[in-house]
């Protein structure tokens, strides 16, 4: 298991060099370690249905009727509070423990390893699930921070999520024990890559999922297609309510509209106002 938090000063000017780093980065493809030549660590593809899920689609369809996304997922969010749904993924999706919420089901849902190993292969040994969950908590802020930029967030707005993904005491614990910073110097070279090839991996994770939604989109249609995205994909699904608050963006983004997007653009914040 990951010990608990050991000194961390050493590291807060390397971590906070590494996420300016990331504006200068995101967007330049001779600096990006994973080539899209790569084969993709998602599945960018609908899976086959079964005859619970037709069940269950058809019954949150009669439910919730059309227009999912209207409201800013007002409606969206409320299948994911019923008990059709929650049923659903309490046979689909068994966990540990009974939840009671979507939200606690999201919590109790594993990340999938996979998705990390190359990344987290190229620096460290022994990898283990301490190592898959603490990245994940890693990629999921660093993609907090790309939704924000997506949605008209300023400079100070992105940069501060971007500097709390490496601030999650989980991160914090991680990085400390895997680069063992209080036996040795940090190898600022080795940290300022791996920085580089996290925010790579956020890169791809995000466009990768976008190609996912918009998949189910194009095989069932947008409001029938986030229906099979939350039966298939839910996992996915509560990252999306969680950090999408605007549909219009969330549509864009699914259309890749940002894969190109220009971190470096991203507007400075206002001035305060001078009483």
């Amino acid at each position: 298991m990951i010990h608990k938090c050991r000194t961390f000063t050493q590291f807060t000017m390397l971590i906070f060099l590494g996420v300016s780093i990331f504006f200068g980065c995101t967007d330049t493809p001779d600096d990006m370690t994973l080539t899209p030549e790569e084969p993709s660590i998602t599945t960018v593809a609908v899976k086959t249905v079964d005859d619970f899920q037709k069940e269950t689609f058809f019954k949150l369809k009669t439910e919730f009727g059309r227009n999912l996304l209207d409201d800013n997922f007002k409606i969206l969010r409320s299948l994911t509070h019923s008990k059709v749904y929650l049923d659903y993924l309490e046979r689909v999706f068994p966990t540990d423990e009974p939840f009671q919420t979507f939200d606690e089901f999201i919590s109790m849902t594993p990340p999938p390893a996979e998705w990390y190993r190359s990344f987290l292969e190229k620096y460290f040994q022994g990898i283990n699930e301490d190592d898959v969950i603490a990245a994940d908590a890693l990629i999921d802020e660093l993609l907090h921070g790309n939704f924000l930029a997506y949605q008209g967030g300023n400079k100070l707005v992105v940069f501060s999520s971007r500097a709390k993904a490496w601030q999650l005491p989980i991160v914090k614990e991680w990085i400390d024990q895997r680069f063992e910073a209080k036996n040795r110097p940090i190898d600022a070279q080795k940290f300022n890559n791996f920085t580089k090839d996290a925010q790579t991996l956020t890169k791809k994770i995000d466009s990768e999922q976008s190609k996912l939604v918009q998949t189910y989109f194009d095989e069932y249609g947008e409001n029938e297609g986030v229906i099979w995205l939350a039966l298939q994909e839910p996992r996915l699904l509560g990252r999306l309510l969680t950090y999408f608050t605007n549909v219009k963006v969330f549509r864009k983004w699914a259309k890749g509209e940002f894969k190109d997007f220009d971190f470096a653009a991203i507007p400075d914040p206002d001035p305060p106002v001078v009483q």
